[in-house]
């Protein structure tokens, strides 16, 4: 399988760089896969796990709102936070630790949304 390069950045500092060979992520419009090849893009990042596939491996992030770039260059994801899933997790743990992980970045971004919202005066 073809190899495409993947960058995953916050404010901070760098959370993945490297060739892959599919990264699937969340969007407002549901979950999407990218392989080498894919149409030129931009898109909405939502909160929410990032499963990169590397050779068989598979590498999970948790991260939070952002965007996505995909060109001929690769694909640039640019997030507010950004973190692996801890490996050191025990199987039987390792979905709830993840579910609540997931579910503070999702609660986080709810309260940036209904945040925006009234600052913009709607109220609906």
């Amino acid at each position: 399988m073809s190899s495409f390069y993947l960058r995953i950045a916050t404010p901070d500092a760098d959370r993945f760089s490297g060739r892959v060979e599919y990264v699937s992520l969340d969007t407002p419009d549901g979950r999407i896969g990218l392989m080498r090849g894919a149409l030129a893009r931009i898109a909405v990042l939502d909160a929410g796990r990032i499963e990169i596939t590397d050779g068989g491996t598979k590498k999970i992030f948790v991260c939070g709102d952002g965007l996505v770039r995909v060109d001929a260059g690769g694909v640039t994801v640019l997030t507010s936070k950004c973190g692996p899933q801890d490996e050191n997790e025990d199987a039987a743990d390792k979905g709830s630790v993840s579910d609540l992980k997931l579910a503070k970045v999702a609660i986080a971004s709810s309260l940036k949304k209904m945040k925006e919202k009234k600052s913009g005066g709607d109220l609906s």
